[in-house]
């Protein structure tokens, strides 16, 4: 992506851009969601259609969209060039276009590119694809590429095995390929552990014959069968404690299939004095909306800060539009008309190159809703102006940022624990992550929560999707260099897995996940922790160890 934006910047002008490109990244929370209904709206469609864009494009923009999506990515394209701005996926795609409509400029980065080295080959899209072959076209022995098909975990964005599978297809039959059979990271029986999983679920994957380890031994993956999660947490704390506390210190990571999955560890921690790096989601929490607001304010012509600000204000409810909650088809249709008043105004940005602001109080003098935003962002001004508590109260009253003073006191509670539960990545630290995030890391001690049937995998995933979490699966097994720890718990709290509970309590009885049973015996040590009792006297839990 880097690369691609370098072409861009080298050739802003031939895009119509201006220098100062602005990059949408992620921390825009759902700005490129919002931007592609404007733009399905402005191509006479429903808002609903962006969805259908959206992924095209995050696939990297495969052959054949529909006359559909091309519309609506076309219009997406003016509203991003209109505001000097590319989005993550136009690094790579606008790049190409560039090298495929100007042949000096083709020239000239296949110059560069005599030798290409791509590492993890595994995880590009279509659009990656594309430009690879552009920049090797009649120079593939310079080619040289690494890669795991047994690693693929992107199908989200487009990533496939299949450009590793197909490499001589693609490259020719007198493409070299070797094997890497040497296996340094993880202990000889979870590694193997890991090829059990992707063996059993992955038909069509490359077989990796006659592999060799430099740790051999008798380290086994441990199975930890637990009743509940929170004895879950108390055994990955004192696991978490041996290792930090050992001399030389381990470091530990700790895999969850979500964040939320995180909670009972971090107490657990907490309570044996043990700092954590847990890095929340905060992009759709209240606070960060107030500096989006300034952000405005400071520069009323930011197109894309007010666009967000817009839609905060009409999803919060505050200027009577109907919230996406909506289910008849009456508000459905309420809040669709309402939201095209705002889409439009895209079209004067885009023909007279006027400001979002400009084009929004334009349409106020005819439009009720429009007024009534243009009112709040007014107020919100004035506030500003005055004093940073008259600008709080006023942003927090009228979008509803939070539902009262407890839903407050928790989000400020989360942003503090942010800042002092980070310990960086020190040795003491222990890491904890979504199992999803942790490509390419390694780690002492690694501890891998949620196998259980409908959590990892995931209930009703399909058999693509199926074959691809046990690539997951593989991913999180081998970032352990010593010790693995997976655990099954079979009671959890429902609101985290996303399953509809078995009891009245709110509590999931799960069974264990089917990537455990794939585990050969000889791989795999399970330790047995039996149920609590209401007898206070047992004020622990007991535990057998046993093959399994």
């Amino acid at each position: 992506h880097s690369l691609g934006f370098r072409i861009i910047r080298e050739n802003y002008a031939r895009l119509s851009l201006q220098e100062d490109i602005r990059l949408i990244g992620s921390e825009r929370f759902n700005l490129k969601d919002t931007l592609l209904e404007d733009a399905a709206q402005l191509a006479g469609q429903a808002r609903a259609s962006g969805a259908a864009a959206k992924e095209y494009r995050d696939h990297g923009c495969r052959e054949g969209p529909t006359p559909e999506v091309h519309a609506v990515c076309e219009r997406y394209r003016e509203i991003l060039q209109a505001c000097n701005a590319i989005d993550h996926d136009d690094q790579i795609v606008l790049a190409c276009d560039l090298l495929e409509s100007d042949a000096s400029i083709l020239a000239s980065w296949k110059s560069k590119a005599q030798h290409l080295l791509i590492d993890e080959y595994q995880d590009i899209n279509a659009a990656q694809f594309r430009l690879i072959k552009l920049l090797t076209n009649g120079q593939e022995n310079g080619l040289f590429v690494v890669g795991d098909d047994d690693q693929s975990i992107y199908g989200f964005r487009g990533g496939s095995p299949e450009y590793v599978r197909r490499f001589k297809d693609h490259f020719g039959q007198s493409a070299m390929v070797e094997v890497m059979d040497y296996y340094r990271r993880c202990p000889q029986r979870i590694q193997e552990g890991a090829f059990d999983v992707v063996r059993r679920f992955d038909a069509s994957r490359l077989e990796k014959p006659n592999p060799r380890y430099a740790k051999q031994g008798d380290t086994r993956i441990v199975l930890h069968d637990v009743p509940s999660q929170e004895v879950e947490a108390s055994i990955i704390g004192r696991i978490a404690a041996t290792a930090i506390r050992s001399l030389p210190p381990k470091g530990v990571l700790v895999l969850v299939p979500r964040i939320a999955f995180a909670e009972p560890i971090k107490r657990a921690l907490r309570q044996r004095g043990l700092r954590y790096d847990c890095r929340a989601d905060t992009r759709h929490t209240g606070l960060p909306f107030f500096q989006l607001l300034s952000e405005w304010i400071a520069s009323e012509q930011d197109n894309l800060a007010l666009r967000e600000c817009i839609q905060r204000i009409i999803d919060s409810g505050g200027v009577g539009v109907p919230t996406k909650r909506a289910r008849s088809q009456q508000r459905i249709a309420e809040r669709e008309r309402v939201l095209s008043e705002v889409s439009v105004l895209w079209t004067c940005i885009i023909q007279e190159r006027i400001s979002l602001n400009e084009a929004l109080f334009r349409g106020a003098q005819r439009s009720e809703t429009l007024r009534a935003i243009t009112e709040v962002l007014t107020a919100f001004r004035e506030a500003h102006a005055r004093t940073a508590g008259d600008f709080l109260k006023e942003v927090a009253d009228k979008c509803r940022l939070w539902s009262g003073v407890e839903a407050l006191l928790k989000e400020i509670g989360m942003w503090i624990e942010e800042g002092t539960n980070r310990g960086g990545f020190a040795a003491e630290t222990v890491r904890i992550m979504t199992i999803q995030s942790a490509k390419g890391l390694e780690e002492d001690v690694v501890c891998v929560v949620g196998f259980d049937d409908g959590v990892f995998p995931r209930a009703g995933a399909t058999d693509a999707a199926l074959i691809e979490e046990s690539r997951l699966c593989y991913v999180s097994i081998t970032r352990a260099s010593g010790e693995l720890h997976l655990f099954h718990a079979r009671t959890r709290d429902a609101a985290i897995t996303f399953l509809q509970p078995d009891r009245a309590q709110g509590y999931r009885l799960l069974r264990r996940s089917p990537f455990l049973d794939a585990i050969s015996e000889a791989n795999v040590e399970t330790r047995y922790v039996q149920s609590q009792t209401g007898n206070r006297r047992q004020s622990r839990c007991t535990a057998s160890t046993v093959r399994k």
